[in-house]
């Protein structure tokens, strides 16, 4: 008889208690959803901008001195053919954020020395180790492109961990053709 009563009383207060734990278990599947959404965002733009680089280092290898300090480059241009590749449009056509550099590779001693960049901000071929610039952009040469972007976390509580944004870069080489 102690029993059944004991049974009977809780129902009022069980409805509660299921409120409660839905409560604190629903904040936790939502930051869990939305780290989720944060990494997959991640993810599709780091697949993004490796496509990015691939696009820009294959036709930097058929057209290597096509450059262009424009802010909204031409699609028929190293930086164009990189911002335009997949959705990375965002991404600035300034030194930090885009590096083509060029390499000599010996083949003999399998070994590369850097002897240039375009920079952006002189809009001019920048010379390293007093190589010019006809020596080191040449078929057999290796060129380079890097790609920075800085991806803005959606999550609030990811932000406070990571910081409000996360680095992400790409890198490419291949050999010159022409």
């Amino acid at each position: 008889m102690i029993c059944a009563r004991l049974r009977a009383a809780p129902r009022s207060t069980e409805a509660g208690q299921a409120i409660v734990e839905f409560s604190l278990v629903c904040v936790f599947l939502l930051l869990l959803v939305a780290g989720a959404v944060d990494f997959g965002t991640l993810f599709s733009q780091r697949l993004e901008l490796d496509n990015a680089v691939r696009v820009g280092a294959r036709y930097a290898i058929e057209n290597p001195q096509l450059w262009t300090n424009n802010a909204s480059p031409a699609d028929n241009t190293i930086e164009g053919q990189i911002i335009y590749a997949g959705d990375t449009r965002e991404i600035p056509n300034d030194d930090s954020h885009i590096a083509i550099k060029y390499y000599t590779y010996d083949k003999v001693a399998n070994t590369k020395t850097y002897c240039g960049t375009y920079s952006v901000t002189t809009n001019a071929w920048v010379a390293a180790n007093s190589i010019a610039q006809g020596t080191c952009i040449s078929p057999g040469s290796l060129i380079e492109i890097t790609v920075s972007y800085d991806y803005s976390l959606l999550t609030p509580l990811l932000q406070s961990i990571f910081g409000a944004t996360v680095p992400v870069k790409a890198r490419a080489t291949m050999v010159e053709v022409k």
